[in-house]
């Protein structure tokens, strides 16, 4: 939680912010992930779907969010922590340390692989959702032609 960003917490209509506030703040700030929070900070938020007024707006929305989300990128990856911290916690670390370096190489072909597979498959989704646009357009043309033909012909 940002500094200066103040809560109501109610429970059963009573004001339990003063007791359970500062216990919520901590638990808040321990599971804090800047990892994670770097992620979802892209210009194209997930919030934004909110704000469609139509379901048009709401696919061209999500089909941004989708593409600006589909990459996997593993250069943010760190080791993992062991539990504990004691001395086999210690001695463990190093070769854990080893086989994590080995492994990010093939993490990184993975991702690559995993990326090219969801660039294709936001790609296709895209080219989709335009056919279909393009289909809906022509086939409101059509209909609107049809009822033109229908008023001519009833006068």
């Amino acid at each position: 939680m940002s500094a200066g960003v103040e809560f109501l917490l109610q429970v059963a209509g009573k004001d339990c912010s003063g007791g359970w506030g500062a216990e919520i703040r901590a638990a808040a700030v321990s599971l804090r992930n800047p990892a994670l929070e770097k992620m979802l900070s892209d210009a194209t938020s997930l919030l934004s779907l909110r704000e469609a007024g139509s379901e048009e707006d709401l696919l061209s929305t999500q089909l941004q969010v989708c593409g600006a989300r589909s990459q996997v990128d593993v250069a943010d990856c760190r080791l993992p922590q062991t539990e504990g911290r004691g001395a086999a916690a210690r001695l463990l670390r190093l070769p854990r340390a080893f086989v994590w370096r080995l492994l990010k190489f093939a993490f990184g072909w993975l991702a690559f692989k995993q990326n090219a597979v969801n660039e294709q498959l936001v790609a296709m989704l895209a080219e989709e959702v335009r056919l279909r646009r393009r289909e809906n357009a022509e086939l409101r043309r059509r209909i609107d032609e049809l009822e033109e033909r229908m008023r001519r012909s009833e006068k």
